[in-house]
């Protein structure tokens, strides 16, 4: 068995990312407030902008791979050390 310090250590793992999705709801849901909007209506018209029907989902997805292979490549180029901005030297 583990110790309870273990324990909690894996707990907060796991529940990290959900910890930073409701937050980065909050902050939106604060800014939206502030611009005098309503944040469930909006989170709403998100989702279902995103996931709303099958040709939504595939355009977002249509959106949603390049960008995530320009991560990828940018995680391979940082663990091989690699930080190239692009910038010609003069």
């Amino acid at each position: 068995m583990q110790p309870k310090r273990v324990q909690l250590g894996i707990a907060l793992e796991a529940l990290t990312p959900f910890l930073a999705v409701l937050a980065a709801l909050l902050v939106g849901a604060v800014m939206l407030l502030a611009l005098q909007a309503d944040p469930v209506d909006a989170y709403v018209a998100l989702f279902n902008g995103a996931f709303g029907s099958w040709n939504s989902v595939a355009d977002s997805a249509v959106k949603a791979v390049p960008l995530l292979f320009v991560a990828l490549g940018t995680c391979i180029a940082f663990r091989g050390g690699v930080t190239n901005i692009g910038g010609e030297g003069s």
